[in-house]
């Protein structure tokens, strides 16, 4: 399955159902199947999550695949508005090495799958490049996840309902 990977993160995708936040411990996360063709993938999912009390910060789209007989794992992610810097290590494209991203950034597929399976998962999506432009808004995000994923219809993806608290924002 590892050698299909690439064709199905190139693959035009869709939500199989509409995504719907559940609340886990301090966050929100919602997990949806994806459409290829009208067929449902096996073991191919779109994450997100949210600090529950942290409006418009801190929220992570991520494609995840279940790899044979490894656990489930991103191989491409969002961040928008992170809470710390991400660091890039000494691999990858020489322009992004050792480059730490403030702000929001992306952890593309393309970037991160040349080297290794091994390391996709066991660092977690090493490389990461920063945005060229920022989402002003949640919506604004799900249409630029939409874009980076190549998932249809994320225009539909619920705004978070998010339980803001003095203090928190």
């Amino acid at each position: 399955m590892s050698a299909r990977l690439p064709d199905l993160i190139a693959a035009t995708k869709r939500l199989a159902t509409p995504a719907r936040w559940g609340a886990h411990d301090d966050q929100f996360r919602a997990v949806c199947a994806l459409d290829i063709d009208g067929v449902t993938m096996e073991g191919l999912w779109l994450r997100s999550q949210c600090i529950r009390e942290i409006p418009d910060r801190r929220v992570t789209f991520q494609l995840e695949w279940l790899a044979p007989g490894w656990r489930r794992g991103a191989v491409a992610r969002l961040d928008w508005r992170p809470e710390s810097p991400h660091g890039n290590k000494n691999i990858g494209p020489a322009h992004l090495r050792l480059m730490v991203i403030e702000g929001s950034h992306h952890h593309p597929f393309a970037l991160n799958w040349p080297l290794g399976f091994q390391r996709i998962f066991g660092e977690n999506l090493p490389v990461a490049e920063p945005l060229t432009d920022e989402p002003a808004s949640f919506r604004d995000l799900t249409v630029l996840a939409g874009q980076l994923f190549n998932i249809q219809g994320m225009e539909a993806f619920p705004v978070p309902p998010w339980e803001p608290r003095l203090g928190r924002l």
